[in-house]
């Protein structure tokens, strides 16, 4: 009977389903020695939940592991190249402009070196190459600006520029005369900058886009509230990709300037910079910069006319 039960048993699992692996036999380890008996993974999951559920029982003892197969250099080299990593996280300039040429016309930023001072300290301490620059006029501007994207970025991660002075819309002031916001970028394209190519390059402007107030609204707040293998391959990419511009205000508004402590928007940059770089990205930074300008600022002036206005940034 026994014969043919274990006949029965072999016929019911037939050439569908069989063992890869013989057990070890009786008295005997795993790796076929005759030592102390070692620990064996078990020979049937456990299911913990209903069969239906779709959700994962996630209570049990430990989360689990976690193996990491990392290949940075290949036998094959000129098929596998060794995967690069960049040994810095780039440049960062800030275009300081206190001073102006027609100071009837662009009445001097008293509180700007601050701004300039705290951006400085902010991005040296994360690790980047700063350069300030201050109160240069447009023909300067452009050619230390053309010389910056002539460099060679291919180990850098970034590129970030800072540019605090006057402004109206899309145009800012260099220190004798107005010049496109435009035209700044267009250095950087990457068809201008290719060792800047495919990555982030970012805009810090801290200055007005018009001459209108946002006088801000009520509202009630309730009590709780290319790793393929084969070599490398090209793609095209828009010329203006990877940019990320972060204005202190909407186009057609008014910016704001403490004058001993420096801009609302600059202010609160560095301080959630400062805070948080180690933990979120640049864009979760940016959200909570936005939220605090719009949240916990507003102005006070001389003039009873200027009091109580808002500003909201804008990437």
């Amino acid at each position: 009977m026994k014969a043919m039960a274990d006949q029965e048993v072999n016929e019911g699992v037939g050439d569908g389903d069989q063992m890869d692996a013989n057990p070890p036999a009786s008295g005997s380890n795993s790796n076929g020695s005759n030592g102390p008996p070692q620990a064996q993974s078990p020979t049937h999951g456990v299911l913990h939940i209903h069969e239906d559920s779709i959700d994962y029982d996630m209570r049990h003892k430990n989360f689990g592991k976690c193996i990491i197969l990392n290949h940075e250099f290949f036998k094959r080299s000129d098929v596998c190249p060794p995967i690069r990593q960049h040994t810095n996280f780039g440049k960062c300039i800030i275009l300081n402009h206190e001073f102006f040429k027609r100071s009837d016309v662009c009445p001097p930023r008293k509180g700007s070196s601050a701004d300039a001072n705290a951006l400085f300290q902010c991005f040296t301490s994360i690790g980047f190459d700063v350069r300030m620059k201050n109160d240069l006029d447009c023909q300067q501007l452009f050619q230390y600006v053309s010389g910056v994207s002539k460099e060679d970025h291919s180990d850098n991660d970034c590129f970030v520029c800072c540019i605090l002075t006057h402004g109206v819309n899309d145009n800012l002031w260099a220190f004798d005369q107005m010049y496109s916001f435009e035209s700044i970028i267009s250095f950087f394209t990457g068809d201008n900058c290719k060792s800047l190519a495919a990555k982030p390059k970012i805009f810090i402007i801290q200055a007005c886009r018009g001459s209108t107030y946002d006088d801000g609204v009520e509202i009630m707040v309730p009590n709780d509230v290319c790793d393929s293998g084969n070599g490398c391959k090209l793609v095209k990419i828009p010329v203006y990709a990877d940019f990320l511009i972060a204005y202190s205000t909407f186009s057609g508004l008014y910016s704001w300037r403490n004058t001993t402590d420096g801009s609302w928007f600059v202010n609160h940059f560095t301080d959630i910079v400062n805070q948080y770089h180690k933990r979120l990205d640049l864009l979760s930074m940016l959200t909570i910069i936005n939220q605090k300008v719009a949240y916990n600022c507003s102005s006070k002036t001389k003039e009873e006319a200027d009091n109580g206005k808002f500003v909201q940034p804008t990437q």
